[in-house]
Formats: structure tokens, sequence, C-alpha cells
């Protein structure tokens, strides 16, 4: 699982210091649907939570994101490809968190196919470019 993190003391800078508002916890948790087939070469991402259109679109594109890194970084690693991944936001999101959470979605499927947690100290925020 992979947690869009932000501190109280890093929230309270960028408030004072660049005039932003806002920021909250945004929990990101993927899963295997089902186990993994080597034979069948078509996976699939099925998208869960209280989301709106924006943030489905993001986990669509981080999806294509991670599976293209991967098969650059790793090209023996086809898990993306064929598994088929069950992505859930469990609190929802408001419409804005759609393209600021690319990052931490990313992160989410590539610690699943590598077999590596996320490190829980990281905050992040911004889309996938």
């Amino acid at each position: 699982m992979s947690v869009n993190q932000v501190w109280a003391w890093f929230i309270q800078f960028l408030r004072s210091h660049l005039l932003i508002s806002g920021g909250s916890t945004l929990f990101i948790e993927t899963s295997l649907r089902r186990p993994l087939d080597k034979e069948n070469k078509d996976g699939s991402l099925e998208v869960t939570g209280q989301l709106g259109d924006v943030m489905k679109e993001s986990a669509k594109i981080a999806y294509t994101f991670a599976r293209a890194f991967l098969m650059r970084k790793q090209p023996d690693n086809n898990f993306l490809v064929t598994s088929h991944i069950h992505l859930h936001v469990p609190e929802g999101a408001t419409p804005k968190d759609g393209p600021s959470a690319g990052c931490t979605i990313v992160t989410a499927l590539l610690s699943l196919a590598l077999g590596r947690p996320a490190r829980q100290n990281v905050a992040m925020t911004e889309r996938c470019l």
C-alpha cells in the first residue's frame, strides 16, 4: 500500500509560505484480484472507491505509465501486463485529487509489482508527466 502522506508541519509551511490550503492523507491500496496467471497475457485494472471521473482517469493513466516504466526498467517483469489488479481508494477523494494522485498510484502499482512496500514516511504530490 502506498500513502500520500502530508505531515502537519509541512502543510503549515506550505500554507504560510506558498499560500496553499488543504492537504490530507489519501490512501491507495492495491492487490491482486485473482492469482497470477502467466499464460494469460491480458491483465486488467479495477478501480473502486468513492471516485470521480478525474480520479478514475488518473488511475488508468498511472497504470499505463507504471506498465511502461516497469517494462523499460525490468523487461522480464511482466507482472503489470498479465495481472488482474484491484486499486482501491478507501475514503474517496475530492474532484481535484485525480491529477495530484498520479505519482502515488504509480508507486502503489510498482510496489505491488516488485513485491516491495513503499516507504511510509514519504509525501507525494503532482501528476505523472
